[in-house]
């Protein structure tokens, strides 16, 4: 399959998602209109594939086959378009955006990735959930910004396309029953938030999560909470500049 619009999205483990399959309803699992870049080339769409524990962005707990946004979001934009749409999901759990800094394997993989899709298909925009990682101290969260536009910038020049939008959202809340876990972790999480609140960038928006309601472990979205988030991200995308673009164009 060649010339497929898609997706790329980026971040650690609330963009992989960790919601509850158990959850789904039987509607969800209708996928027909939707492919994830895999093996070099546009597979379709399952909640059922296994995760490959070569991959560079494999975690043990993805082996959990939890549920993101991304097929939520996808399904929005392909009865949309009205055509198929392609995710290329480059997400790791556990990871913040400091370890996408400019050097690092996560970041060469993904314009890896981003490279050989765009030789079969075009970039329609980015999605991005990250930043949890990068709470653990002060000084990571002030990176955090120049880190974000490094790569908005990046993807941009590599893309050749300097409409595309980026959606990011803003961390969600964190249980103190998670903090108390890990000793000192997570002691920057309010203050990387009014950074994010704070950024302003040209085709970037952001989507809030501070009403999504969580899982038990008090830092993962439920399934219904990803579902949400899904909406949020397609409402937000379809008020950028690009999307009425592509409407104004079918319509011609």
């Amino acid at each position: 399959m060649n010339n497929l619009p898609f997706f790329l999205l980026f971040g650690q483990s609330n963009m992989v998602g960790r919601g509850d399959i158990s959850e789904l309803n039987n509607e969800d699992f209708d996928l027909e209109d939707i492919f994830i870049w895999k093996n070099k080339g546009w597979s379709k769409a399952s909640y059922h594939d296994d995760p490959d524990p070569n991959d560079t962005y494999f975690v043990k707990a993805d082996l959990k086959k939890g549920v993101g946004p991304g097929f939520f979001f996808a399904k929005n934009i392909a009865k949309n378009f009205k055509a198929p749409v392609g995710l290329l999901q480059c997400a790791k759990g556990g990871t913040g955006i400091n370890k996408w800094s400019y050097h690092s394997d996560l970041r060469k993989e993904m314009f890896s990735r981003l490279g050989s899709a765009l030789l079969k298909g075009r970039l329609m925009g980015c999605l991005i959930y990250i930043g949890e990682g990068d709470t653990h101290s002060f000084e990571l969260a002030d990176n955090w910004e120049s880190t974000f536009k490094e790569l908005i910038n990046e993807i941009i020049d590599f893309a050749e396309d300097k409409e595309i939008p980026f959606i990011f959202a803003q961390l969600s809340n964190i249980e103190d029953s998670r903090k108390s876990k890990r000793k000192h972790a997570y002691k920057a999480w309010n203050y990387l938030k009014d950074i994010q609140k704070n950024i302003f960038i040209k085709n970037t928006s952001i989507v809030y999560t501070d009403d999504l309601e969580l899982k038990d472990d008090g830092l993962h979205l439920k399934t219904k909470s990803q579902k949400e988030l899904a909406k949020r991200f397609y409402e937000a995308y379809k008020s950028s500049i690009f999307y009425k673009k592509i409407l104004l164009s079918n319509h011609r």
